[in-house]
C-alpha cells in the first residue's frame, strides 16, 4: 500500500512540475569544448578549426570541422553540439550549410550505429546523422523523439528531475556531417562515408558530453 501511495504521489509531482514548468533547460547550456585532435581509424588528421554560431541560434553550443586524408581522398568531418533541438538533421542542413537543398536523399541504418542520411550535392557525396545521449544515431525528428522516449522517460530520471538537477528528457544532439568527392560514383563514396562514419561513431558515443546542470 505504502509503495502505491508513493508511486501516486510522484505521478502527481510530474503532472504538477509539467503543468507549472514545462521548459525547463537546467543543465542544457553547459559548454562543450571539442576535442582538436579525434583519431580516425585508416585516415590521418590534416587539420581542425572551430565552427562558429552563424546564424546566432542558443542551441548551438559549439562545433569543430575536421579534415582527414587518405591518400589522396579527402574527409571533411563537422561536428556540431545542439541542446534543446529537434534532431531534425533537414533543418540543421537548411540553417547550418547555406540553404542546403537536397533533390534525393537515402535514410539507411546499421546496427552498429542507427540511423544516417545519404545524399549527393554537387560533385560532392554526403552523410549526415544526429549522435544521440542514449540509443542510436538518428535522422528525423520523429526518430528522434522515439529515443527520448525510449531511453529518457525512466525512473532514474526522475528523481533528478524532481530535485531539479536535470531535464525529464535528454534533447541534446551531437550532429555530425561528413562529405568527401566523387571520384568514381556515388554508391562508392558512400561506402567511404560509411566505413568513416561508423569509426567516427564509435568513437565519439563514450565521448558524448556529460549532462552537468
Amino acid at each position: 500500500m505504502g509503495a502505491i501511495v508513493a508511486l501516486l504521489g510522484s505521478v502527481f509531482l510530474v503532472l504538477g512540475k509539467s503543468i507549472f514548468y514545462p521548459n525547463s533547460t537546467i543543465g542544457t547550456l553547459t559548454l562543450f569544448p571539442f576535442p582538436k585532435s579525434i583519431p580516425l581509424q585508416n585516415w590521418r588528421l590534416v587539420k581542425n578549426s572551430s565552427l562558429s554560431n552563424s546564424p546566432h541560434n542558443h542551441k548551438f553550443v559549439s562545433g569543430e570541422i575536421y579534415q582527414y586524408q587518405q591518400k589522396q581522398l579527402t574527409l571533411y568531418v563537422e561536428a556540431r553540439y545542439f541542446v534543446d533541438t529537434d534532431g531534425d538533421i533537414n533543418h540543421y542542413l537548411e540553417t547550418y550549410r547555406n540553404g542546403f537543398s537536397i533533390a534525393q536523399t537515402s535514410i539507411r541504418q546499421k546496427p552498429e550505429t542507427g540511423f544516417y542520411q545519404l545524399f549527393v550535392e554537387g560533385d560532392r557525396a554526403h552523410l549526415s546523422a544526429c549522435i544521440n545521449s542514449q540509443g542510436g544515431s538518428t535522422v528525423t525528428g520523429v526518430q528522434f523523439r522515439a529515443n527520448r522516449n525510449a531511453y529518457d522517460l525512466k525512473a532514474q530520471r526522475l528523481l533528478p528531475w524532481l530535485l531539479g538537477r536535470t531535464n525529464l528528457r535528454d534533447f541534446r544532439c551531437l550532429w555530425t556531417h561528413l562529405s568527401t568527392p566523387i571520384e568514381s560514383t556515388p554508391e562508392e563514396a558512400y561506402q567511404t562515408l560509411e566505413s568513416a562514419w561508423v569509426a567516427w561513431y564509435i568513437s565519439w558515443k563514450p565521448r558524448f558530453p556529460n549532462e552537468v546542470p
